[in-house]
């Protein structure tokens, strides 16, 4: 890992394809282990965004979820992000 400037490292994918978020990136996000996330590809760039946990989601879905599945209510999130 190479500290590039402030907010910027380098790092490497390994031969599984696996790429490392640094610990102190993990902590600031809040994110946890098994994290889930949408990676997607705009302008030559690797996007990973974190899958909201619907649990700290709260009521936040109470009004979009009426007689809507779990998978449909994912599926209208992630069109959001797009």
């Amino acid at each position: 890992m190479i500290c590039l400037g402030e907010n910027v490292l380098e790092t490497r994918m390994t031969s599984k394809g696996q790429v490392l978020i640094l610990k102190e990136i993990r902590e600031r996000l809040g994110l946890s282990k098994r994290q889930q996330f949408i990676e997607r590809t705009k302008d030559n760039k690797v996007i990973l965004e974190p899958v909201p946990n619907l649990v700290d989601l709260g009521g936040t879905l109470k009004s979009m979820g009426k007689n809507k599945s779990i998978k449909q209510l994912m599926k209208e999130v992630k069109e959001g992000w797009d």
